[in-house]
């Protein structure tokens, strides 16, 4: 016999349990007990089953046996199922859409490890962003009456860490020619420290600072997407496809994604400090003096009967001499103190206790 004391969201679970009723050819019986307040009633079935119930005059906490409340129940489970089943549908279609991104974005770590990296994108990105800046202090794109060219520059001086003056662009008033001539700029002071780095050692540092971007723009990428994915859901309230809005916001993620990368990359890069000349300094060694040192073995003095060798060495050590130790007394031998008692009762007991 099973009892349960609730109805489970879905009712292969249900059967499972009334299954645990019936061994070794015994039907059993099954009784579930509900409440109206339970959360399969509550979401689905509560206000229309709690506004027949009143007016049946069903007072509360009285016994509720009817096969309408039977087949409400299994309605709501059945919409709580197929709700599941299509989200479990769409796991596979919003994995697509990850898997597609996943492999621009391997495809290019790939080519990083396999010595193809390809930094082109540098004097773009370098443009994008000084293009950025500019139109913030640009008559055409801004609310400014004319050009800040000082504040211009110094923002382009702290973005670039490149020192860039407006003034020493010829035509002012353009912007595509303060866009380029700063541009120039730009690339001209990249190939200058390129050229102290050196071709085979720059392609290196390019290739790391490029794939640790990558590694990290990545990671926060796939935070983004999760939050992404959780929240379009709700979408679907506003009779709106969660696929489609899931689709149209990670295209937009991605994309800005890609563009910080290039963006990171590019500053990381111009912002690289120059190398430093190194100054060879002479290291002024003493030489020993030869005459000093003498190479050879002192022979032993043959010790004569009745005379203590000196044991001094030649600059007045005293030589150590070896640690004599006496005949090892056992422990059943009489103690050597003359007590009479044996070692292990006299001194021997004394030893082991200090020992301890």
């Amino acid at each position: 016999y099973v009892i349960g004391t609730e109805r489970h969201e879905s009712r292969r679970i249900d059967n499972q349990l009334r299954g645990r009723s019936g061994r070794q050819g015994d039907n059993g019986r099954t009784k579930f007990y509900l409440s109206l307040e339970d959360d399969l009633m509550r979401i689905f079935a509560s206000d229309r089953l709690s506004a027949i119930m009143q007016r049946l005059g069903m007072k509360e906490g009285e016994a509720i046996v009817s096969p309408m409340v039977s087949r409400a129940i299994e309605k709501a489970q059945r919409r709580v199922e197929e709700q599941n089943f299509s989200s479990r549908k769409h796991v596979l279609e919003y994995d697509d859409v990850m898997n597609q991104q996943r492999q621009v974005v391997y495809t290019r770590r790939r080519k990083i490890l396999e010595d193809k990296a390809d930094i082109a994108f540098l004097r773009d990105g370098a443009k994008s962003i000084a293009e950025g800046i500019l139109s913030k202090f640009s008559p055409e794109t801004s609310t400014n009456t004319s050009w800040d060219y000082e504040a211009a520059s110094k923002e382009l001086t702290t973005e670039f860490h490149i020192p860039i003056n407006m003034n020493d662009v010829a035509d002012k008033h353009s912007m595509e020619t303060i866009l380029e001539s700063v541009t120039n700029m730009v690339d001209k002071a990249y190939k200058e420290k390129r050229a102290k780095v050196g071709d085979e050692l720059i392609g290196r540092i390019e290739a790391y600072v490029y794939l640790q971007i990558i590694d990290q723009s990545w990671k926060e990428h796939l935070r983004a997407m999760d939050t992404l994915q959780d929240s379009v859901r709700l979408r679907g309230y506003g009779q709106r496809d969660p696929l489609q809005e899931y689709k149209r916001e990670a295209f937009k993620l991605f994309e800005s994604l890609m563009i910080r990368i290039e963006d990171e990359t590019v500053l990381a890069l111009v912002r690289m400090p120059p190398p430093e000349e190194e100054k060879e300094e002479l290291l002024e060694v003493a030489e020993p003096e030869t005459s000093k040192l003498v190479f050879a073995h002192p022979e032993a003095p043959v010790p004569q009967a009745g005379i203590v060798p000196d044991t001094s060495t030649e600059y007045g050590e005293a030589r150590a001499e070896p640690i004599r130790v006496g005949e090892k007394v056992g422990r059943n031998d009489p103690c050597p103190c003359g007590s009479g008692q044996k070692y292990k009762k006299c001194h021997g007991r004394l030893e082991g206790e200090d020992s301890v």
